[in-house]
């Protein structure tokens, strides 16, 4: 398995939610790796740094602003995208949230969640992936990389609207690999468990007083405590690489032991 700096030497990467956290962590591994580097989100502050990073580390990068859940916006950032590198050959939809903060039992959920999760977290990978599939048809290859989430696997109590949908970018992931395996596109899904980013991030690296208590607890549920966004990116590279050409329509728990630990 080749991770050297070449190893994506000449692919194109398209990463949307890559304006910080996990989707940031992917684009500056993949663009490590040697791939040109598109991100895109709703915040365009936010990707200006990232492809700052991977410029200052030699590299080619576009930022374009859009939101996912958007088709016209989507189809206008593919565009562009294009124009700029040519192809995609390397799709990771990433853009997601949960809207922790709102967080509540379905029977006391609205309909207005249900459109934001539902559009962000599923919609916009299914937008994304239209735009990108057919020219990965044409040119016979490509990899197409879904960030859904544990929430997905096992759902999670208060986010049952977010799990749904993360579920169904896992349902949506294992169709799609069977639809395109004959033109050589393999299509998988990463489901992160806790890992440190986003509000876990800010928790834990805020001085807050339940720090210690959140990583006393996800000890006790993963076996190994909060994981990194290395770890998440570290599998998204291993997809993207021609090396991970016989693995598609797979779901990949990043999670220690969570997925089989009833207590998450």
């Amino acid at each position: 398995m080749d991770f050297s700096t070449t190893a994506l030497q000449g692919k194109v990467a398209l990463i949307t939610g890559g304006g910080s956290g996990i989707g940031r962590a992917i684009a500056l591994q993949l663009a490590e790796a040697g791939a040109d580097i598109a991100v895109t989100s709703r915040n365009g502050v936010s990707l200006q740094e990232t492809a700052s990073k991977i410029r200052s580390m030699g590299g080619r990068a576009l930022d374009v602003a859009a939101d996912v859940s958007k088709k016209a916006d989507v189809d206008r950032m593919y565009e562009r995208v294009v124009a700029e590198f040519g192809k995609v050959d390397i799709l990771v939809n990433c853009a997601g949230g949960s809207a922790r903060e709102r967080s509540s039992l379905f029977c006391d959920s609205t309909e207005e969640i249900w459109d934001e999760i539902i559009g962000l977290n599923y919609k916009g990978v299914l937008n994304v992936t239209h735009a990108a599939i057919n020219d990965m048809i044409a040119r016979k290859g490509g990899r197409v990389i879904n960030i859904s989430s544990l929430d997905g696997v096992i759902g999670a109590s208060g986010r049952a609207d977010y799990s749904g949908a993360k579920a169904a970018v896992i349902g949506f992931s294992n169709a799609l690999a069977k639809e395109v395996a004959q033109h050589h596109i393999t299509v998988n899904c990463i489901s992160p468990g806790p890992i440190v980013s986003g509000y876990d991030e800010v928790m834990l690296t805020g001085n807050s007083p339940d720090a210690a208590k959140w990583v006393q607890q996800m000890g006790a549920v993963t076996g190994f405590g909060y994981g990194s966004k290395a770890d998440i990116s570290s599998m998204a590279l291993y997809l993207a690489l021609d090396s991970s050409g016989f693995v598609s329509g797979q779901n990949f728990s990043i999670c220690g032991l969570a997925n089989i630990n009833p207590g998450w």
